[in-house]
């Protein structure tokens, strides 16, 4: 038995993945869109460089740690932070947490 199974984040956990996710594959643009709104100064190539190297870092600290709040309620449409209180976890991350304890 995996004992990562039986993690339990310390935020309550979202039903679904957001399409942004960076714990999804194949939406590129859309997780392209968020790096974006964090840093508007990066376009074309820069863009897609700094979303990919995000999304690996973001992965690997998943892997380790488990813990990670969804973009969509860590921050508000402006890309503010929002308090800690309305964050939730991504099940994205719990997933890639658990499947890394089966390696």
């Amino acid at each position: 038995m995996n004992p990562r199974s039986l993690f339990r984040p310390k935020l309550p956990q979202l039903k679904e993945q957001c399409v942004s996710c960076p714990f999804r594959n194949g939406n590129d643009a859309e997780f392209d869109e968020i790096i974006k709104k964090l840093d508007p100064r990066l376009k074309g190539k820069k863009l897609r460089r700094t979303a990919f190297v995000a999304r690996l870092r973001i992965r690997a600290e998943a892997e380790t740690i488990g813990e990670f709040a969804c973009h969509h309620t860590a921050y508000d449409s402006e890309m503010r932070l929002r308090p800690e209180s309305e964050r939730r976890q991504c099940p994205g991350a719990t997933q890639v947490f658990v499947q890394a304890g089966e390696k």
